[in-house]
């Protein structure tokens, strides 16, 4: 049941991008960075937060969903790196990162530096208002617009 569908899922795409370079909507380089290698789906896993102090007393889990060697990853990298592209730099890596980005700024006495901890990042952000802005970035700054 799931390969067929995986199948299907896999051809869809293929036959998307294939249409997309015919209209010239895309060219055959890109159609190439997009085009899916392989028929599997994504994998659903969990991993159990044991990080946290009596984790094994109130064991909760953390939802993994593995993309690695999908269908759609080579969609996924070359959107991501378009987005990235139009974007531009704007993000801070890890807490090495930052001390290098304040260590030479002048910061005014008057802010203080304040830690937080996020719970349930990926999951509160809104689903539909995000596509609705990745799709208006698409449409007015690239000839991805219908993708």
């Amino acid at each position: 049941m799931f390969e067929n569908s995986d199948q299907k899922q896999y051809s869809s795409l293929e036959r998307y991008l294939t249409k997309l370079f015919q209209q010239h909507e895309i060219t055959k380089d890109d159609m190439q960075k997009m085009k899916p290698r392989s028929f599997r789906a994504c994998q659903a896993y969990f991993l159990p937060k044991i990080h946290k102090p009596r984790a094994l007393y109130n064991l909760k889990l953390r939802p993994i969903v593995s993309n690695s060697d999908s269908f759609n990853i080579n969609l996924a990298k070359y959107l991501a790196n378009y987005f990235k592209q139009l974007i531009g730099p704007n993000k801070i890596r890890d807490s090495f990162d930052f001390v290098n980005l304040i260590t030479n700024s002048n910061i005014n006495e008057e802010f203080k530096f304040v830690g937080l901890d996020i719970v349930s990042l990926y999951p509160s952000i809104p689903l539909d208002e995000t596509i609705e802005m990745a799709s208006d970035l698409l449409s007015k700054n690239s000839k991805l617009s219908k993708i």
